[in-house]
């Protein structure tokens, strides 16, 4: 660093000085801001600015989900917690990635249903607590048709995931137990209507919150206090501690 000499004399110790002298906690204080107007807001690198683009009072919504860039669904209802969830479930679309949304009433449900997975912007499951426990579209959500549970398995479902390849879609069960109707960690489908129970290599009672597919057929389940996974499209799961 360079000195500047003045009149004969060394400036940069006077500068060090004066700087030394002021206390640390003003040097952190923020400048005041304009007299001409409010200062602008600062904003950290890489922050996102969140609005409210759809409000339904008294909807619990569990699970968004894009098939496409601009295509997408959520599914809501009742809170799924009081009163055993029992209310009429929520269907939401958008057609433009998100600005606007359209929500409707999905017919003849009578309990929470939480879990969403689409193949495609025309083909989506959801999974939950209502009579039938899933159901499926193929027309983008303008009706909702029964699929068939082939399993020992009566009790409510929590989540629902698309492997990626074709039809075959996860449904995650609440816990496997050995007892009549809760013998399934999962159910799973390889032609979107049918679908049959999964049971891990380790299968205790632990809800299945949720799947994730990053590579088609190789797939991962986040469960309570654990995880499974699979590498062959869902037919077999390895819980991984």
């Amino acid at each position: 660093m360079r000195s500047f000499k003045q009149n004969g004399r060394w400036l940069l110790p006077l500068i060090l000085i004066a700087v030394l002298a002021v206390p640390a906690s003003a040097a952190l204080l923020p400048s005041s801001p304009s007299l001409s107007g409010p200062a602008a807001p600062a904003y950290q690198t890489g922050e996102l600015n969140w609005e409210e683009v759809q409000d339904s009072p008294g909807v619990y919504w569990y699970t968004v989900t894009f098939p496409t860039p601009l295509i997408g669904y959520a599914v809501g209802g009742p809170d799924w917690n009081v009163n055993n969830g029992i209310g009429t479930v929520k269907i939401a679309k958008t057609t433009d990635g998100g600005q606007t949304w359209t929500v409707s009433n999905v017919p003849n449900t009578n309990r929470f249903m939480r879990g969403l997975a689409c193949s495609d912007e025309n083909t989506c499951w959801m999974s939950g607590a209502s009579s039938p426990r899933i159901l499926r579209t193929t027309n983008g959500g303008a009706a909702w048709n029964e699929a068939y549970i082939n399993a020992d398995w009566t009790g409510w479902l929590w989540s629902a995931g698309w492997t990626g390849v074709d039809t075959t879609v996860m449904i995650g069960t609440t816990g496997y137990y050995d007892e009549p109707g809760r013998r399934a960690n999962m159910l799973r489908t390889t032609n979107g209507q049918n679908f049959y129970a999964e049971v891990a290599n380790d299968p205790r009672e632990f809800v299945v919150y949720d799947f994730s597919c990053p590579t088609p057929g190789v797939c991962y389940s986040a469960a309570k206090q654990t995880a499974f996974f699979s590498s062959d499209n869902g037919d077999n799961w390895v819980r991984r501690p």
